[in-house]
């Protein structure tokens, strides 16, 4: 399987992310796929970033809520003229109405968008189905909107998002040395996260010699994987820092014992330091 980092370049070579989603914004999607259970590419393909929300479509919504939550469809009805869908949806014996209209389509901005001028009868259905499904499944949708309600929302402060995205091309050392926080974080979030031999590794990969010499997107992607790689032990254990080690193996034999009984010793680790990022 792919890593997230290969699966973007391939995924964007094959032109499935479109260009306004830059790698970050893939990654999370990627990130908050799999804590609801989806496949990196089926992320891709159903949620999106639009103006600077995290969204995933109704279609994506209601499959799940059918999966996960018993949820159905009870009842489908439109108006003779077209401009207006009431639908009902029953989740164990609970019932939810709700009825949009293409008033309330032109009231939220969405009514000048393609996708409405071209296919309004499709559109008012997803729409009277997503609001429904945001009252009986809130647990599965989990907040998200869909990605032409959220187009037709202010954006997400515009000047900071600029900011962000400025940020995310400058080097980890200048960062750090300008005292920035949540770079100093990032680092020590990778150095927890990969033992010195995977980092040196990796390093190698992107042509960097430390930590200090990637840009902060690059750090913060490492630090998504590396996370995404933790919460699966059965593919790779957690990456141990050499300080932690000795209580991480003890901690695995008494867990696991005899799936570890050949677990490296600490003094394995002895000759594996970090390099001095900060110089």
């Amino acid at each position: 399987m792919m890593n997230p980092i290969e699966t973007i370049r391939m995924a964007r070579a094959a032109g499935m992310i479109p260009p306004d989603l830059n790698d970050p914004q893939a990654m999370i999607i990627i990130a908050a796929g799999q804590e609801m259970g989806l496949q990196p590419l089926q992320a891709l393909r159903t949620m999106s970033f639009i103006r600077g929300r995290l969204t995933m479509t109704v279609q994506l919504q209601l499959a799940m809520a059918r999966q996960r939550a018993g949820v159905r469809i009870e009842s489908l009805e439109e108006t003779a003229d077209g401009n207006a869908v009431t639908v009902t949806l029953v989740r164990d014996g609970e019932r939810v109405t709700v009825t949009y209209t293409l008033d309330d389509a032109r009231r939220a901005g969405l009514v000048d968008q393609r996708n409405w001028r071209l296919y309004p009868r499709q559109m008012l259905r997803w729409r009277a189905i997503g609001d429904a499904l945001r009252i009986i499944a809130p647990d599965v949708v989990m907040g998200l909107l869909d990605p032409e309600e959220a187009s037709s929302l202010e954006p997400v402060d515009a000047e900071a998002w600029e900011q962000v995205l400025s940020r995310d091309s400058r080097l980890m050392r200048e960062l750090i040395a300008q005292g920035d926080e949540e770079a100093r974080l990032l680092r020590d979030q990778l150095r927890a996260l990969y033992s010195a031999e995977e980092m040196r590794q990796v390093l190698a990969n992107l042509g960097a010699n430390s930590v200090s010499e990637l840009t902060f997107s690059q750090a913060r992607q490492l630090a998504i994987v590396g996370e995404l790689r933790s919460r699966d032990r059965s593919i790779n254990p957690p990456p141990v820092r050499v300080e932690q080690a000795p209580a991480r193996v003890e901690q695995y034999r008494a867990e696991e014992p005899d799936e570890h009984a050949d677990y490296p010793d600490y003094a394995d680790y002895a000759d594996i330091e970090w390099e001095d990022d900060d110089a």
